[in-house]
């Protein structure tokens, strides 16, 4: 049995040590195996380095933010906004903002995760407040700016009702002006098709 084991082996490794004119096929084959698992292993090897790079560089950050805000900040602002990815799935961002001892403008990024359906209100107070506990601001946290959504307006007053008394919301003047804008346009859309109209005859070719 021993002997026969050594045959196949012999069998299937020996045409890799004779002259490539007489195997080309077989070598060709055996040297891309080998590179595309030479390949893999190193991307497997940088692909596990980055993940543990990321998760330090992320612990750090956390702890350098999370000092920063509870030895020099008395008062924070947040800042949370939910949209839905093309994938369907969605996801709530939340900054903090503060100004510093010396009056400067600061934000950072503190989540932005996948948050299940569905988006109601009650669930982004929950999400919110969790957030907020997380990082151990509910004593310094004042006001949360959002869009004007049902929900996102629901989950503000249900965290300050349930919650955190103290945060207020803030309506977000950006999105009320584009709002104001949308609604003016819809008021010109006659002109506005005049005007296009107008424009497609003067650049269309005329006829004599």
């Amino acid at each position: 049995m021993s002997s026969q084991k050594t045959r196949v082996f012999s069998k299937e490794i020996n045409p890799i040590y004779h002259p490539f004119c007489l195997t080309p096929l077989y070598l060709t084959k055996s040297i891309f195996s080998w590179v595309c698992l030479c390949v893999w292993a190193r991307i497997s090897y940088f692909i596990k380095t980055a993940k543990e790079l990321i998760h330090e560089a992320y612990n750090w950050s956390y702890d350098q933010l999370s000092s920063l805000l509870h030895s020099s900040v008395t008062s924070i602002h947040l800042t949370t906004n939910l949209w839905t990815a093309k994938s369907w799935h969605g996801y709530l961002g939340v900054t903090v903002t503060w100004l510093s001892s010396d009056f400067k403008f600061r934000e950072a990024l503190l989540s932005c995760e996948h948050l299940p359906y569905p988006h109601t209100g009650e669930v982004i107070s929950e999400e919110l407040f969790r957030i907020i506990c997380e990082w151990c601001l509910e004593t310094i946290v004042f006001t949360i700016a959002t869009d004007n959504g049902i929900n996102m307006v629901k989950g503000i007053w249900l965290l300050n009702n349930n919650y955190i008394s103290s945060v207020e919301h803030q309506p977000c003047a950006a999105h009320i002006l584009q709002l104001s804008v949308q609604e003016g346009l819809k008021q010109c859309k006659a002109v506005h098709h005049r005007i296009k109209s107008l424009q497609a005859f003067f650049w269309l070719p005329k006829q004599a």
